[in-house]
């Protein structure tokens, strides 16, 4: 019987010409990603602000220097 993981590559070949990049266990967590016209694994970007409690109630805004933050909404 076939593991997950064979059945899978074995489906990306024929879905995308077996292009998609080799992994590992040290992949875990990563994304699929496209550069350059080519199929790469790599980490998503992280662009939002980190938040806890404290930030409820704040909204998501851009601040002075391009940056998402939460923040107060302006009165």
């Amino acid at each position: 019987m076939q593991s997950v993981r064979e059945s899978l590559e074995k489906l990306s070949e024929r879905v995308v010409g077996g292009n998609l990049p080799a992994v590992t266990d040290d992949d875990n967590g990563k994304a699929l990603l496209v550069s350059g016209g080519e199929w790469q694994k790599g980490d998503l970007p992280v662009e939002l602000p980190v938040v806890t409690s404290a930030d409820a109630g704040k909204v998501l805004t851009v601040d002075a220097n391009g940056k998402w933050v939460a923040a107060a909404l302006p009165s």
